[in-house]
């Protein structure tokens, strides 16, 4: 079976992923409404990372491009170890967070 190798045309998506690294480095728990709202959780067996990021600005960004952008702003605000912890990254909007429950997820990890 032949191998294909497939490269994206990758897009200029650098003010978002400088808007991404912003927030990462303010840390904050709560920010405005427009700004994205990251979720890291830390998979205990694994050690490995998921990065989810509620955001509307994702409206006309492909899921793939989305996932690209998380990575490239991991990178660059915690550094290339910490993006190749990275198993999942997920970035949605509030509408689509919302009809797959992610942030009620969230939350019951929260409250245990």
């Amino acid at each position: 079976m032949p191998v294909n190798r497939i490269i994206p045309d990758l897009q200029d998506n650098s003010e978002l992923v400088d808007e991404l690294v912003h927030v990462l480095h303010e840390n904050k728990p709560t920010g405005p409404p427009d700004d994205p709202e990251i979720i890291i959780e830390e998979v205990q067996h694994s050690k490995s990372l998921h990065v989810t990021v509620i955001w509307d600005r994702w409206e006309e960004i492909d899921a793939e491009e989305r996932g690209r952008i998380i990575l490239e702003a991991v990178a660059k605000e915690l550094g290339e170890a910490e993006m190749l912890r990275v198993t999942m990254a997920l970035g949605v909007t509030k509408k689509e967070a919302y009809r797959l429950n992610i942030r009620d997820t969230y939350d019951r990890h929260e409250r245990r």
